[in-house]
């Protein structure tokens, strides 16, 4: 399938409304396509790629500078998500200002969570099969998956589906305390920030906490960022590109000699690091250029392709398991770049058909 074609089908998709990307709740609304927001549609696209990549990108196998690079260069990409829905949720709240709009939302997410929860038990992998068989495979799935009860509700049955609780879980706190201004959302944001980076990356600091959990899971990371989208949302934001390069680029910069200084100091791996205090203006900074920016030419093309940015997201860690089988025949110098790239057109593909579907199109759009 050639690029233009590509394309050309993506303007099927444009029956679904953009709020609909990757983990957000709204349902597909009446509005024209031309009231799209082309460089929100182009974003999602972008930071569904990025997410790509850190789960099929260079250094997964085989770890070195550009792979490490590459691992939290990626780093913007769920935070900006997590800006997005919070920001689509302002917008819905504004008109409807009821617990009617927050279950919508919850429920949209619910349903992604147990759609692909089902899929990716019931896809076992390929190692598992060739060595209890399928039956016992998913019986061995199961006792592993019900000995910790807490972590199949934060994660489900695959790992990156944890994004979909955590926004679920901060798109709640964020309707609980908002009611007459959005300020409280962003305090108490800050703070269950603050907790998950003394539990996580700055842990064995003066303020350090044992959560008992991954810090990225639950509410700790994601409620500052759908608090910062949603306030940008409620008081009609919209930065001047100038401001949203500066926070982007500050932020990238203070997340990457975050990182540095780990890994001088303590000779620890980037890979171990999902996020730092620089993340959060990385993550919201590239939230604000997409907002403050559209797309023209084939960028504007390629932007069409947003509202499958949900469906890259769920499935694509499918394909990067299947393709762990080629890790043996390829350089793993340059096979990373190369697997993300086919994990992405694949997944890409795989959304595309699915949204034909209408049983399937709203897990995947």
């Amino acid at each position: 399938m050639t690029l233009n074609r590509i394309l050309n089908e993506s303007g099927h998709v444009q029956a679904a409304d953009y709020t609909n990307e990757a983990g957000s709740s709204e349902q597909p609304s009446s509005r024209p396509a031309k009231e799209r927001h082309l460089g929100l549609d182009f974003g999602r696209l972008t930071a569904a790629f990025f997410v790509v990549a850190i789960h099929a990108g260079p250094g997964t196998e085989a770890p070195g500078f550009s792979g490490e690079l590459l691992n939290q260069a990626a780093r913007f990409a769920v935070p900006f998500f997590f800006c997005v829905s919070g920001w689509l949720f302002a917008r819905s709240y504004r008109h409807a200002a009821t617990w009617h709009t927050l279950w919508r939302y919850e429920w949209r997410i619910l349903s992604l969570f147990l759609f692909w929860s089902a899929v990716y038990f019931l896809n076992p992998s390929i190692a598992a099969i060739q060595e209890f068989g399928w039956f016992e495979s998913y019986r061995e799935r199961w006792h592993f998956l019900t000995a910790s009860p807490v972590q199949l509700m934060l994660n489900g049955t695959a790992l990156h589906l944890w994004y979909l609780v955590s926004l679920a879980m901060g798109l709640f706190l964020v309707w609980l305390v908002n009611r007459r201004t959005a300020i409280p959302g962003v305090l108490l944001g800050s703070l269950l920030y603050l907790i998950a980076l003394a539990a996580g990356p700055y842990h064995g600091s003066v303020l350090s906490i044992d959560l008992g959990l991954n810090p990225r899971d639950g509410p700790f990371f994601s409620t500052i960022f759908v608090a910062l989208g949603f306030l940008t949302g409620w008081i009609g934001f919209k930065p001047g590109r100038r401001m949203a390069w500066l926070c982007f680029a500050a932020g990238a910069i203070v997340h990457g000699l975050e990182i540095t200084r780990f890994y001088l100091l303590f000779h620890a791996s980037p890979f171990g690091y999902n996020f730092v205090i620089g993340t959060l203006f990385f993550g919201y900074g590239a939230f604000l250029l997409a907002i403050s920016w559209e797309p023209s030419g084939l960028l504007d093309g390629l932007a069409r392709l947003g509202p499958l940015a949900t469906g890259i997201y769920c499935v694509h860690v499918l394909f990067v398991k299947k393709m762990d089988f080629f890790d043996v025949f390829f350089p793993s110098e340059w096979w990373g770049f190369a697997r993300t790239i086919l994990v992405f057109v694949v997944a890409l593909l795989a959304s595309m058909f699915a949204a034909k579907l209408p049983p399937f199109k709203r897990f995947v759009t």
